[in-house]
């Protein structure tokens, strides 16, 4: 959490991005993504493996998406 880091002191990547927070996440999640199907490809896995993939990549998104969106309601970034 920014805000935290801000008021103890701790300097970490999240402040650093600042604004470009969102943005980075969003292609850290698809470069995952990207990676993990490659892998599973690769690997010849079957349809579970790809189901796990999908659930993980749209609950990290969705992560992204509302806890941004949380954070720009309560005046933090």
């Amino acid at each position: 959490d920014k805000y935290d880091d801000l008021l103890i002191g701790v300097k970490s990547a999240a402040i650093r991005l600042g604004e470009q927070t969102k943005p980075v996440l969003t292609v850290f999640t698809g470069a995952m993504a990207a990676g993990l199907l490659l892998s599973g490809h690769l690997s010849d896995m079957t349809w579970p493996y790809y189901v796990a993939v999908a659930l993980t990549t749209g609950r990290l998104a969705q992560q992204v998406r509302t806890r941004m969106s949380t954070l720009r309601f309560h005046g933090k970034r």
